[in-house]
């Protein structure tokens, strides 16, 4: 009984979704590594804010060269959405 609790709970933990937030970040390919492991993964939405409209261009120009454009497309809309942009909040 213990043992089917236990895998039951790994099962869970492992479809829960995740939100990665990505605030004041460039997304340069410098980072590509990480940044990549972490807006790929399947359990994860990542929302990524910027500040304008110029900033938010660079960021999509920086992504395209981490995760390529298709992908991008594929995750920024559509049923398989998994990546948003939102404009920072003025104080």
């Amino acid at each position: 009984m213990m043992h089917r609790l236990q895998a039951s709970a790994v099962r869970d933990q492992k479809c829960k979704m995740h939100n990665v937030y990505i605030f004041g970040h460039s997304l340069d390919i410098t980072d590509k590594d990480i940044l990549r492991e972490l807006i790929l993964n399947e359990n994860v939405y990542t929302t990524i804010f910027y500040l304008n409209r110029d900033v938010m261009g660079q960021q999509i120009a920086n992504l395209v060269k981490i995760i390529g454009q298709d992908e991008l497309i594929r995750r920024t809309g559509g049923k398989s959405k998994t990546i948003e942009f939102k404009q920072q909040k003025e104080c």
